[in-house]
């Protein structure tokens, strides 16, 4: 059997690594400054992009959910789905960044530059993260993951027979 820390490779760390950096980015660094001179706000990405917010954590969770799986599961089937998706969650959100940014009325701010870097490497980390599973061959050893959705079933195995 494998060790989990030998089936995390570099897409994954870096996805997870840029995931946990978006969502503490989102909430704990100013991303945009509203007015100016002494009657100036600053706002974090949470309040500063209301539309967008919920976009970011989930692009986030599904970038941690990637390293997590593929961590976890023996079978490259939900791994490699879930780089697909972080992938594509993180190209969609890394283009809106980029649109909302410079078309806000706050002045953005380094946590949205910040923001918008840790988006563009979680799509990376998810794009070199969808490689081909080297060595795996579904056997005895290594059957293939199934998920049932549903009231299990209780089928009699024909090779026991």
């Amino acid at each position: 059997m494998q060790h989990t820390t030998t089936r995390i490779h570099r897409g994954e760390v870096v996805a997870g690594l840029a995931a946990a950096l978006l969502l503490a980015l989102l909430f704990l660094t100013p991303w945009f400054r509203f007015g100016s001179g002494a009657a100036h706000a600053d706002a974090d990405g949470w309040h500063g992009l209301p539309t967008l917010r919920w976009l970011l954590v989930v692009t986030a969770l599904t970038g941690l959910s990637l390293v997590t799986s593929q961590a976890t599961r023996r079978a490259p089937a939900l791994p490699v789905t879930l780089s697909v998706i972080t992938t594509m969650l993180g190209a969609l959100t890394t283009l809106a960044l980029i649109i909302r940014l410079p078309t806000d009325s706050g002045s953005p701010r380094v946590g949205a530059f910040a923001g918008l870097l840790a988006a563009a490497a979680l799509t990376v980390g998810g794009f070199v993260s969808l490689r081909r599973e080297d060595g795996w061959v579904p056997d005895e050893e290594h059957p293939i993951e199934t998920i049932v959705i549903g009231p299990p079933t209780h089928r009699r195995d024909p090779a026991a027979h």
